[in-house]
């Protein structure tokens, strides 16, 4: 149901991915579309923190499970819009996989309008924002460099 997921495979060893995913204000390295990402409580899966898009829309992620090595899974929230994210992590000492999914809990309740909102906007500008996140993850793991801000194109959500 409404479920958006991509999945990216990176040259870099499953520890260092885990390592880039799961700290402190992470999203700074890797997130074109990310301004800053201020932590208010860093504990696994107690955690929280806030996403400053580059548009100055604020969210805050709250941790619902952490698995160490494996992924977390939170709920991201500005008060108006509310969304379910995985984070789930495979790989080995020489590379890895990454699968975000997103399920939107703002869609209409009137099921034709959830159907074509979903279909016609939402999944296809979802699935744009987690390619350009999961295209900076790759770089920044394989580079090195902290990823600029719309390296990879600009959102009309985020930026």
């Amino acid at each position: 149901m409404a479920v958006v997921s991509v999945t990216k495979h990176i040259p870099a060893s499953k520890d260092s991915l885990w390592e880039a995913i799961s700290s402190e204000r992470n999203l700074e390295n890797f997130h074109p579309f990310c301004q800053s990402n201020n932590v208010n409580k860093w504990a696994k899966d107690e955690s929280i923190d806030e996403l400053i898009y580059l548009n100055n829309r604020t969210y805050t992620r709250k941790w619902r499970e952490w698995t160490d090595g494996k992924g977390y899974a939170l709920t991201i929230s500005n008060g108006r819009f509310t969304a379910d994210v995985d984070w789930c992590i495979s790989g080995d000492e020489n590379s890895s996989k990454i699968m975000i999914s997103i399920k939107p809990k703002f869609l209409p309740n009137n099921p034709i309008k959830k159907w074509f909102a979903h279909q016609l906007i939402i999944k296809h500008r979802l699935r744009n924002y987690l390619d350009h996140v999961l295209s900076g993850l790759a770089t920044y793991l394989t580079t090195g460099e902290k990823i600029q801000h719309n390296q990879f194109g600009e959102h009309p959500w985020f930026s």
